[in-house]
């Protein structure tokens, strides 16, 4: 958000003067270990003190549009938080300190895949290095280097709508929905719940839960304290295994990277209606070529178009398999079940004839 448009809006003037506010405009040399967000946000904001401690973060998306989430009082309520934080340091010291990340690379420019792509703004004022790219250089620097790829990688940052609960988006962290037989209903989360903190850190938006969760192992109970009618109460909420893939990370910059880069290809689920016209039984899963890498695009595996496959073309099966339900499942097989150089075999369709292609991955 522009600071000399917040400026106008009399919500934000009294309260940006008691922040000194500084945008950043690139990734350069940014210390992920404190600027810790989901690289495919197109607004974050940071509450930090002098020493380097996060009081809380703002900005969210959990779709293409994402704008659910990030709204004007939603920003003015989170200002109020962090400076109630301020307030109360450093007696809330150990409590932040749980904000910090630790990630592999503690810069963008440091990612292996990522060499070459990074341009400081000091040597080419005409480029820039796009942040959406920093989670599909990770996951393909993971798989190149034969690191595990964990659901993390993929759904990263999730939106608490995947455990059964929503929060409002006009205040800090307010309970506004809590579905039936999920799993906030059974950690005895209600609505009109006001979320303190959980895993023992401070929320002051809907963000930081998701960093929380983010972090989060499946399997663990998290405490979550709640101010329910003005008293304090600890609840438990449980991440059951495989709690992640409910999401859709089909929207993310990955989809491009993984496809694009590794197979060489983009490719859409068919619907029921398509399949039935090409006498594909009703439970399997096929997949339609939108887009075969050109040869323009250095980056991108070649192999598709060596092959000869060609936009329209149906995928029928991957060595003989059945192929992943969803896009979102298909990209976490690309990610976490293929390798560098691997050769796989395709079974296509194209004008009712059926053809084995073999494919290797880059």
């Amino acid at each position: 958000m522009d600071g000399q448009l917040a400026r106008r809006d009399p919500r934000f003037a009294p309260l940006l003067d008691q922040f000194v506010c500084v945008r950043l405009v690139q990734c350069w040399g940014l210390d992920r270990r404190i600027f810790s967000f989901d690289p495919n946000l197109t607004l974050v904001v940071f509450f930090i003190n002098a020493q380097g401690y996060v009081y809380g973060r703002f900005g969210t998306r959990d779709d293409r549009r994402g704008e659910r989430y990030v709204t004007a009082q939603a920003l003015v309520e989170a200002m109020k938080a962090a400076l109630e934080l301020h307030a109360q340091w450093p007696r809330n010291r150990r409590a932040l300190e749980g904000k910090w990340a630790r990630p592999r690379w503690a810069q963008p420019q440091l990612i292996p895949t990522l060499q070459g792509r990074f341009v400081p703004v000091g040597k080419d004022r005409h480029r820039c290095f796009h942040c959406h790219f920093i989670q599909g250089g990770e996951i393909l620097a993971k798989r190149q280097l034969r690191l595990p790829v964990e659901d993390r990688d993929l759904w990263c940052y999730p939106v608490p709508d995947w455990l059964g609960f929503s929060l409002d988006p006009t205040k800090r962290a307010l309970v506004h929905d809590v579905r039936p037989r999920s799993e906030a209903q059974a950690a005895g989360l209600q609505v009109g719940d006001e979320i303190l903190s959980m895993d023992g850190q401070p929320i002051i938006a809907v963000a930081d839960v998701q960093w929380v969760l983010h972090h989060a192992r499946d399997g663990q109970s998290l405490p979550v304290v709640v101010r329910r009618q003005g008293m304090r109460r600890t609840l438990r909420l449980f991440l059951p295994s495989g709690w992640r893939r409910r999401g859709d990370i089909s929207w993310r910059a990955i989809s491009w990277m993984l496809r694009g880069e590794v197979l060489g290809l983009h490719a859409e689920p068919l619907g029921p209606r398509a399949r039935f016209h090409l006498d594909i039984p009703a439970s399997q899963v096929a997949y339609r070529i939108t887009r075969v890498a050109p040869a323009w695009n250095r980056r991108a595996n070649p192999a598709a178009r060596a092959a000869g496959l060609h936009r329209g073309d149906v995928i029928l099966s991957v060595d003989g398999q059945l192929l992943p339900p969803s896009t979102s499942l298909f990209l976490a097989w690309i990610a976490q079940r293929t390798r560098p150089g691997q050769t796989i075999t395709l079974e296509v369709l194209r004008h009712g004839k059926r053809r084995k292609v073999r494919l290797r991955l880059k």
